[in-house]
């Protein structure tokens, strides 16, 4: 297999191990008992931290090959570190708040028309609270 930098650095001891992983998962598999489990477990640390050093040497031997290490050495770092995701707005959300702002204005001037026209207040007449019986309003 090769890493993000291209390098070689799955070999042969990688793979013996892989497939012993294997064989340990497919014990367990088919007797999972608390020994086969701890088996299992302790060999698949042993088998990433191999991995772990095994890509440390790929990128060491990379870095001492470089004619520019420090340019290497950040473009190792910086395919390790994680890609910030941005959340992606559909299309239709933009659309719908570009419908809503562009015709707020003129749907209020509408409305704001037809309230004018429909109600007409008599600056003459005044409502009296007094006259209304007290016991028709139920209050909870």
């Amino acid at each position: 297999k090769l890493n993000t930098a291209g390098l070689q650095w799955f070999n042969n001891h990688l793979r013996v191990m892989r497939e012993q992983l294997n064989f340990f998962i497919m014990i367990y598999k088919k007797n999972p008992c608390s020994e086969n489990k701890l088996r299992r477990n302790i060999y698949r640390m042993q088998y990433k931290s191999e991995i772990k050093r095994a890509k440390c040497k790929a990128n060491e031997k990379l870095l001492k090959n470089a004619n520019n290490p420090n340019k290497c050495m950040w473009d190792i770092i910086n395919k390790q570190r994680k890609k910030v995701m941005l959340p992606k707005i559909s299309p239709t959300v933009t659309d719908i708040f570009n419908e809503y702002f562009t015709t707020a204005a003129a749907k209020d001037l509408e409305a704001r028309k037809l309230c004018s026209q429909k109600v007409t207040l008599n600056p003459y007449f005044n409502f009296d609270y007094n006259k209304l019986p007290y016991n028709t309003f139920k209050f909870s």
